[in-house]
């Protein structure tokens, strides 16, 4: 993977003393792994192109750096590197539900394409949500309403998942209850 990084600070920022640093799980990165560089438009902006070698698992890239007047920003961002193409689970809260619930799922690595569609026992097609390109801990609010908008009856219904990125395609079944 290719980590783009860009700062910005009107002033200018200062990556040529001890005050920059680009660290990755508290080690400094190697400068053959990082490319820097500058917008000539834009003279407080720049950007890191990062390739370091990662291993699966939880990852910290720390940034920091300080503009040309001394001021200083300490960046962590957290990361986590998937072996596989997974879901790590979907379910929906509260279940059961009275007017609206809460449809959660955690993809392990990018999903090209996300389908959620909801159908009655009877196998009636009521609502679709798609998404394109996302990845981790996902949250969808159902207000218990079709595509036309009127609000479903009381019963169980189907949640049909649907991750695809490549050849590769997950799909899930839940049930859920509206109880009013």
């Amino acid at each position: 993977p290719k980590l783009l990084i860009s700062i910005e600070d009107n002033s200018g920022v200062d990556f040529f003393s001890e005050n920059f640093a680009l660290k990755l799980d508290g080690l400094n990165a190697n400068p053959d792994e990082y490319v820097l560089s500058f917008d000539p438009h834009h003279p407080g902006l720049a950007r890191i192109a990062y390739a370091p070698p990662l291993t699966q698992g939880e990852h910290l890239l720390t940034v920091s750096v300080m503009d040309v007047n001394a001021n200083s920003t300490i960046q962590h961002n957290r990361f986590f590197i998937a072996e596989h193409f997974g879901i790590d689970f979907v379910a929906n809260h509260p279940n059961p539900f009275y007017t609206e619930t809460t449809i959660a799922f955690q993809i392990s690595d990018l999903a090209t394409r996300v389908q959620l569609d909801i159908y009655t026992v009877a196998g009636r097609h009521l609502r679709s949500f798609e998404f394109a390109d996302i990845t981790g801990y996902q949250e969808v609010e159902w207000d218990g309403a079709d595509d036309a908008g009127n609000p479903v009856a009381n019963g169980v219904y189907y949640l049909k998942f649907v991750a695809v990125r490549d050849d590769q395609r997950i799909e899930r079944i839940e049930k859920m209850a509206k109880l009013e």
